[in-house]
């Protein structure tokens, strides 16, 4: 019984869901591969992080066993608090699942282009990437919490701070 296929990971701080089935994303940081995370320290962790994966609709029963691990640009797993989790699943007739795997306390290597890869059942299944990179403390502006809002630009996502305006 095939696992129902990732179409896309998106990449927040947390992820609530609502009694109604919809889904509150805060601090959105956008849809793999475009993504890019800034920090001024790489000594310091990302307090949380949350990868929501969205699949296609669910159509068969299955228990799997899910595991997600990360990759620095090196090649080399970064520590996360990732344990592998078993998943029972039951097919519900356009039902799509909203998988969210949040992580505390986070320690990126370095900057440079991280991968995610998931597999079910001991098998390789999906692969996505983001990127990590170091900014100054000036690039986030007089804000407490660092970026205000970003920008898409030509395929490439910056930060806008509030010295920046909109």
């Amino acid at each position: 019984m095939p696992f129902p296929k990732i179409e896309h990971c998106l990449i927040c701080e947390d992820m609530r869901p609502e009694a109604t089935g919809l889904s509150s994303l805060l601090g959105f940081y956008g849809i793999t591969p475009h993504v890019k995370i800034s920090t001024i320290d790489f000594s310091k962790p990302i307090l949380r992080l949350t990868l929501l994966f969205l699949t296609d609709e669910v159509r068969t029963s299955g228990n799997y066993e899910f595991s997600v691990t990360i990759l620095d640009s090196q090649k080399k797993m970064i520590p996360t608090s990732i344990p592998k989790s078993r998943l029972s699943l039951k097919p519900e007739r356009e039902k799509r699942l909203q998988l969210a795997i949040t992580m505390d306390a986070i320690r990126f290597s370095g900057p440079g282009l991280y991968e995610v890869h998931i597999s079910v059942d001991g098998m390789p299944i999906y692969k996505t990437e983001f990127w990590v990179v170091q900014e100054s403390q000036g690039a986030f502006g007089d804000s407490s919490s660092g970026i205000l809002y970003t920008e898409q630009a030509e395929g490439e996502s910056r930060a806008v701070t509030g010295k920046e305006g909109r």
